[in-house]
């Protein structure tokens, strides 16, 4: 891979993480309820995930992912409980208080959790990642330093946008917004984040 290649993917794979998401309001509710470092955690669960489809893709694994499909309702519905259990908490995390309490009540591992799992639920992104691999690099051109090469560019590229976000829901948090009403909009906008994967779910069932 060419240097300018390099930055182009990284371009590329950070406009798309910095789009509005669920995984995007995962990281803001969490910085929100429980501290940056919380938010520090879900992102690198995000980060994981990705690097997950992203080898599936390298190494040819896509059928497996596609055969796997079959689980993927389970991993939804885990995905649903976990965004209802977060946005109960947020609700709940009215005070001023609340975000230090939380912080050391609350395991940062089940921030890395959410994050993993949200991001693991939307399986298509494997096809993304095997439709921009041919445009960087040729079959014949995948090796070791390549491979490490696309997989740190992704994980700087995806990290830096959501440790970003994490930055700025700690800012707006502490400077502009006040902190319950923050955690009631958060709260609000997980739970329709679940609904949507519930509905989701039931509409492949009919």
């Amino acid at each position: 891979m060419t240097l300018s290649n390099v930055i182009v993917l990284f371009l590329m794979l950070a406009a798309m993480a910095a789009l509005p998401s669920a995984s995007v309001m995962l990281v803001v509710s969490r910085t929100l309820s429980c501290g940056a470092k919380h938010g520090v955690m879900v992102s690198f669960g995000i980060v994981l995930a990705d690097l997950l489809y992203l080898l599936l893709a390298i190494f040819g694994l896509a059928v497996v992912a596609m055969c796997l499909e079959q689980y993927w309702p389970l991993v939804q519905i885990m995905a649903a409980l976990i965004l209802l259990i977060f946005s109960y908490q947020l609700w709940r995390a009215g005070k001023l208080d609340t975000v230090s309490s939380a912080h050391n009540k609350h395991s940062g591992w089940a921030s890395f959790v959410a994050g993993f799992t949200l991001t693991a639920v939307d399986y298509k992104a494997i096809v993304f990642y095997l439709g921009i691999l041919p445009v960087f690099i040729n079959d014949n051109e995948i090796t070791l330093s390549s491979s490490l090469i696309l997989l740190i560019t992704t994980a700087v590229a995806v990290a830096s946008v959501k440790l970003t976000y994490v930055y700025l829901a700690n800012l707006v948090q502490q400077h502009f917004l006040p902190l319950q009403k923050g955690h009631q909009i958060m709260s609000v906008m997980l739970l329709l984040t679940a609904l949507w994967l519930m509905i989701n779910l039931i509409v492949k069932f009919i």
